[in-house]
């Protein structure tokens, strides 16, 4: 028996250890997952956000380059203009080819050319190669953002400048090799080209600000970014090992109270163990006395007696067994909940106790305002089979009528039931000790003393109480205060209280 109960603690023990696992579980997987797609997303944004700014740098930079090349190629042009030295236009054509391709990757863009031929446009124009690649990038990904699409405005009025400057450029070298060049043509070159220059300065200067102002907001942005993301993943971090500490602390705390539960249930069992082996063998040892007593006499009136004493002996025997079988039953045996007829369950176990030799004499009384009820019957069996049984043991002999009477009521979801005697009654001093487990009185009637500790424990295994109040001479009376299900649907309701 102590194996088997041991081994349901145990079992019992493995169900909640597994329910303080599974408590929280989902807000800890979601606080994990928030971490790891917070974390992902910052090394998403930091990447792009890096290449973004390099790619903006790269145009920063390409942007000096095309600036000098057309201020270069605009100061060989006028050069050329004035002293007619084709080395002046050998050096202008080098220079304006930088602008030139240029305005052809942006060109490119727009009636889709492959990749690498973008690329080679943006290397040809003194572009960094590895810049190229973020610079193709930024290009085809950002053209319908605003700020570059205003850097996108300002290349194009650029490029449309230096081709006129360039078709100019042609006529003039043409004229120049035919003789027919003037001075008077040189000057009014001389200032049309001062003013492409001019307003090519103010292209370049618009479009440089423009990306250094989305430079710093980006940087800004990414600053906000960053420190938002470390946040959530700090207080995401934070919640998790707070949730987790509180887990550790509450399993801690469970652990050491089923520990202690174990340690009181071991010294329990190893108390019932030892007292019910010596309960048991007791009877025994006395019946094999009288049988060795019966056989050395003679006197038929004395066997009668021994036999008599050896009866009630089996009596009591027989029901220290089935108090120790309902002992067992309570401890391993699961809720139930069935639909009962209360009258019948209590005529039911009246009638069990017809055997006892004083029961003639007792009436009993029954005054049920509910009759039908949904609960355990196993366990209200073995109450009321207690209770009625401590009744008739303990009746009074004396008293001109003994009688037992039975209440049951139902009020705010509780039964309430109340045994009532006009007994003996229990010391004072008795009361606070009549629900210990082997605690029995001096009475010839003497039980067990199982039966109240039982009913007490089969009791709170329903998730209710019981109350005792007595008077020496007058009576007792017992009151039960058991939780009940008045729909069969509320079996979940109860189920619970086994756990």
């Amino acid at each position: 028996m102590k194996n088997k109960i041991s081994t349901i603690i145990s079992n019992k023990a493995k169900v909640n250890w597994k329910t303080i696992k599974s408590n929280g579980f989902p807000i800890l997987l979601a606080l994990i997952l928030s971490v790891i797609l917070s974390c992902t997303s910052l090394i998403i944004v930091n990447y792009y956000t890096i290449k973004t700014l390099s790619a903006l740098r790269a145009f920063i930079n390409g942007e000096s380059q095309y600036s000098k090349a057309q201020k270069d190629g605009s100061r060989n042009l006028l050069l050329y203009l004035n002293q007619h030295n084709e080395h002046f236009y050998t050096f202008y054509s080098e220079n304006i080819k930088i602008n030139s391709r240029e305005s052809l990757a942006l060109n490119g863009l727009f009636k889709s050319r492959p990749q690498w031929q973008l690329m080679d446009n943006f290397i040809t124009g003194n572009n960094n190669i590895e810049d190229a690649d973020d610079m193709n990038w930024l290009l085809k990904n950002f053209s319908e953002v605003s700020f570059f699409k205003k850097c996108i405005f300002y290349w194009r009025d650029a490029n449309n400048i230096i081709r006129i400057m360039d078709v100019r450029a042609t006529g003039i070298r043409l004229k120049i090799l035919k003789g027919t060049y003037t001075s008077y043509q040189a000057i009014a070159d001389s200032e049309d080209i001062n003013n492409w220059d001019n307003a090519l300065t103010k292209i370049e200067s618009g479009f440089s600000d423009t990306l250094e102002n989305a430079s710093r907001s980006i940087r800004q942005k990414l600053l906000i970014c960053d420190f938002t993301m470390i946040l959530l993943i700090v207080g995401f971090t934070g919640a998790y090992s707070a949730i987790t500490v509180k887990r550790l602390f509450f399993s801690a705390k469970a652990l050491a109270t089923k520990n202690q539960y174990l340690i009181d249930t071991n010294a329990e069992l190893d108390r019932f163990v030892y007292s019910a082996s010596h309960d048991l063998r007791a009877p025994i040892t006395s019946l094999k006395g009288l049988v060795q007593i019966i056989k050395e006499e003679d006197d038929l009136q004395q066997i009668r007696y021994y036999l008599e004493y050896m009866d009630r002996s089996l009596d009591q025997q027989d029901d220290f067994i089935r108090e120790i079988i309902n002992y067992s039953r309570n401890k391993r045996t699961n809720l139930t909940l069935e639909q009962l007829d209360l009258s019948k369950l209590i005529d039911s176990t009246i009638n069990q106790h017809y055997y006892m030799s004083n029961l003639n004499e007792i009436k009993f009384f029954k005054d049920l305002s509910v009759e039908t009820i949904y609960s355990d019957p196993l366990r209200l069996k073995i109450i009321l089979n207690n209770l009625v049984s401590n009744a008739i043991k303990f009746s009074d002999p004396l008293k001109f009528e003994q009688k037992i009477s039975i209440y049951c009521k139902v009020a705010d979801q509780m039964l309430k039931i109340q045994v009532e005697d006009n007994g003996i009654g229990i010391q004072p001093h008795q009361k606070d000790k009549i629900f210990d487990m082997f605690y029995v009185t001096l009475h010839e009637n003497r039980g067990s003393g199982l039966g109240l500790y039982i009913t007490k424990e089969t009791v709170s295994k329903l998730g209710g109480r019981i109350e005792v109040s007595s008077e020496v001479g007058e009576g007792s009376c017992f009151t039960l205060y058991i939780p009940v299900a008045m729909k069969l649907k509320q079996n979940e309701a109860l189920s619970g209280l086994s756990a």
